[in-house]
């Protein structure tokens, strides 16, 4: 797709920064988001591996090797799948590549401030930043998606299952 062309069910991208389209071949791309996702894999692996048994078979750590084992192993598998049909494959094109690389900063440092503010602060202010990365642009949206997570949050965590966020 050139320039300024669209298809009629896209929404326009919005003006300003991050609005240049990036096109990077699909088997690459898949190879890279692999990648990723086996290292968060890895890193699940190692962190449960000291973690202590339990009395029965399964105990705390069991359920990070296992799923982060399996992760590894498909990533693995994906990459290459991809790598082998690359001549197959077309490519991905990330329409507004600045808001896309600001949106995986934005998930990346969400544990930390909820780490450090607590998860309320972290989410008042994440929300609405996520939403204007992702498009929006009505502050009534921002309003609303904001309480919609929070309370649901606080339904469900605080209320129905115990556990504090605050």
């Amino acid at each position: 797709m050139a320039g300024s062309e669209r298809r009629d069910d896209q929404a326009p991208a919005p003006k300003g920064a991050g609005s240049r389209e990036l096109v990077v071949r699909a088997w690459i791309m898949d190879v890279l988001v692999c990648a990723a996702l086996a290292g968060v894999g890895l890193w699940f692996v190692l962190k449960a591996l000291p973690m202590p048994p339990g009395r029965t078979m399964i105990g705390v750590g069991t359920f990070p090797k296992y799923i982060g084992g399996l992760l590894v192993v498909l990533c693995i598998a994906q990459a290459a799948g991809s790598f082998l049909g690359r001549e197959k494959g077309g490519n991905v094109v990330a329409g507004r590549p600045l808001m896309v690389g600001i949106a995986m900063a934005l998930v990346l440092l969400f544990p930390t401030a909820m780490d450090r503010f607590g998860y309320y602060l972290s989410a008042a202010i994440w929300v609405p930043a996520f939403a204007w990365v992702a498009g929006m642009r009505e502050i009534g949206t921002f309003a609303v998606i904001t309480a919609a997570v929070l309370g649901l949050a606080y339904f469900v965590f605080e209320n129905l299952l115990g556990t504090p966020l605050s």
